[in-house]
């Protein structure tokens, strides 16, 4: 176990992060299939992956407690609610953090494929797999889609029919490191304003086995803190990885005295034999016990034919259980927020939302058990490509 940190971190020492790193195209997923293949045989339907070691390749070159940081890209969304003048509208507010919070990643690249419009080698041979491609799915599709990442090509071509049947993703899975207990990370924001006007995250490894993460956000200019408990527990599917975030998350609105109780979705990689992406499917509740307001959050999972990728729906109650807003859509795309009472609609298009990047200490200025210094020779090594080393310095 590492020594317990001397408090408090200096965040005036903060500066803006450049540490973002795109991850690499996922040709290495197709190099190392073999490796991929013999770790599956040692595993069950349903075996728990805490205590399984992964291949380094898939690693993401950060903790899993930098990426909880990931729900904070929008942080005026997250203090927005302290400043809404009734209980609807905050839990409103609060919906609106919530499903905005869980499109932030690390970019990737992409490589661009002729467009498929007839019957190809690929579809003659019928070969399932075309790893890190991207195609403009058109005339050969038979439902609208702009440009997609193809993961697994349904090798059917019907004589007639310009039909190709996509199985798509936006997302790239890889696996952040494995905290150590007593590991750290923090990081904050400015705010703008000048001064001390910032919000503060620390998170904490508290326990390895079971994994669990407390982490804990501040912004003592509008009284608003979260804190969090969650314990991530993986299992394996046969060809994806279940990941249940077991625990649940508290915001604090000190000025109207309240406090939403939420948890997290579960998460899902899929094809973790070709190109592995993330989806989150779960069922989640939002609920303010002062006020009496609560919100039911539905994240679906896509059909294996068909349907549509990172879908949501939402419904926001009052006390009198009346249905005071819906909400359907995308979380990573367009949210629609539809106010039956008011005959009122609204479209929340998480591109469109402004940014703010997370400021991060130097590293030289970190405290040995801090997430980069206690990972940094692994992400040196990942970053020049060197595997071997990097699996040396993370046993």
């Amino acid at each position: 176990m590492l020594e317990p940190p001397p408090l408090p971190v200096p965040h005036s020492d903060d500066e803006p992060d450049s540490a973002t790193d795109e991850e690499p195209d996922l040709g290495s997923v197709e190099e190392h299939k073999s490796v991929i293949l013999h770790l599956l045989q040692q595993l069950k339907l349903g075996m728990d992956l805490t205590r399984v070691v992964l291949p380094t390749f898939i690693l993401e070159k950060r903790s899993l407690l930098e990426r909880f940081a990931d729900s904070m890209l929008h942080p005026d969304m997250f203090l927005r609610p302290a400043d809404m003048p009734d209980p609807e509208s905050r839990m409103v507010a609060v919906l609106e953090w919530y499903l905005t919070s869980f499109h932030a990643g690390r970019k990737f690249p992409l490589r661009r494929a002729s467009i498929l419009s007839s019957r190809s080698n690929l579809l003659l041979h019928e070969r399932l797999q075309l790893a890190g491609h991207i195609i403009r799915a058109e005339s050969c599709c038979p439902q609208r889609l702009e440009e997609v990442l193809l993961l697994t090509l349904k090798a059917r071509y019907l004589q007639g029919h310009q039909y190709t049947w996509l199985l798509v993703a936006g997302a790239l899975a890889k696996k952040p490191y494995n905290p150590l207990i007593g590991e750290t990370f923090h990081c904050s924001w400015n705010l703008g304003g000048g001064g001390e006007n910032r919000l503060v995250y620390t998170a904490e490894q508290v326990s390895h086995h079971p994994p669990v993460t407390a982490f804990y956000l501040e912004c003592p200019q509008k009284q608003v803190w979260l804190n969090s408990s969650i314990y991530t527990k993986s299992k394996f599917m046969g060809m994806s990885i279940g990941v249940n975030m077991v625990g649940r998350m508290q915001l604090h609105l000190m000025r109207h005295d309240e406090v939403y109780n939420m948890q997290l979705p579960s998460a899902y990689a899929r094809s973790i034999l070709t190109v592995p992406w993330v989806e989150l499917g779960d069922k989640v509740t939002i609920s303010c016990p002062k006020s009496r307001y609560s919100a039911a959050v539905v994240f679906h999972t896509k059909p294996f034919y068909g349907g549509r990728l990172h879908r949501v729906s939402a419904e926001v109650r009052n006390p009198a259980s009346s249905v005071v807003c819906r909400v359907s859509g995308e979380w990573s795309g367009q949210l629609e927020f539809d106010y039956p009472a008011l005959g009122v609609k609204k479209v929340l298009d998480v591109a469109q939302l402004p940014v703010t990047p997370k400021r991060v200490r130097p590293k030289q200025l970190q405290r040995p058990y801090e997430s980069r210094r206690i990972w940094g020779a692994v992400t040196d090594a990942l970053r020049s490509g060197d595997i071997g080393r990097a699996t040396e310095e993370s046993e």
